[in-house]
């Protein structure tokens, strides 16, 4: 697979390069800065985190935010409630915003803070009443003790907590597609095990698919013709693959 090595090397892109990401962190880091949230981002696989680390913490803030609300618009009959009518009544808000936000699925569970622990995901889905409480309270403004997942997962990536989009499962991990960088990617333990850059890819995820087939096979010719054909690759790669190709017919 010598010749799609060259295109791996030749039309790479460095996803930390690009304007979008650049943009993408420039605009959202204070989350982290918000919450004393420590995060170095040197690789791809950190990038992707991050994203899906945003998400959480929206999402955390949007739960939050219903609660005030709430809270403020019950003030005056508040403390003639018991326990679970305030929790009831909360819960009813609650509801409408979850039907809006992202989640994902662990263990058969919903989970709309996906880099956090299960009991706060209980927490903010089903007892937002106990923010009315000064050691619940806190965790509006300090939760980094809170965040246990530290790495991106399969399930992040397929309920689109990141800009990537799920291609295909195998037995080893996953691949998926980063627009943001026109870059296919292979994960093996949530750690990007190898990418192939589609610099000019306009196609469907299942086409990706196929092609993947052709790679696990290594049939580099019909990988290549495939490339080509589809206009995925570099014009530079493009014309140089071609004449391969076309020597390879003498």
């Amino acid at each position: 697979m010598e010749l799609l090595k060259k295109i791996q090397k030749k039309d790479e892109v460095k996803l930390l390069k690009c304007d979008a990401v650049k943009r993408f962190i420039r605009e959202n880091e204070h989350y982290l800065k918000r919450y004393n949230i420590d995060l170095v981002i040197k690789k791809d696989e950190d990038f992707f985190y991050f994203e899906c680390l945003v998400q959480t913490l929206k999402n955390k803030e949007q739960f939050e935010g219903c609660f005030v609300k709430s809270y403020d618009d019950m003030i005056d009959y508040w403390q003639t409630l018991t326990y679970e009518e305030r929790k009831r009544l909360i819960n009813i808000d609650i509801e409408k915003v979850k039907e809006e936000m992202p989640f994902t699925v662990r263990n058969n569970q919903r989970l709309y803070l996906p880099c956090m622990n299960e009991r706060i995901n209980a927490i903010y889905e089903n007892e937002m009443v106990l923010f009315e409480l000064k050691q619940y309270n806190r965790l509006r403004f300090d939760c980094k003790d809170m965040i246990d997942h530290y790495s991106l997962t399969c399930e992040m990536v397929s309920f689109h907590f990141t800009s990537l989009q799920l291609v295909q499962l195998d037995v080893n991990g996953y691949w998926a597609y980063c627009p943001l960088s026109s870059t296919l990617y292979h994960f093996i333990d949530d750690r990007i095990a190898e990418s192939f850059p589609l610099v000019r890819f306009q196609g469907e995820m299942n086409e990706l698919e196929e092609w993947l087939l052709l790679y696990q096979q290594e049939d580099e010719e019909a990988c290549l013709k495939m490339l080509i054909e589809k206009g995925w690759i570099s014009e530079k790669m493009t014309k140089k693959m071609t004449k391969v190709l076309e020597r390879r017919k003498k």
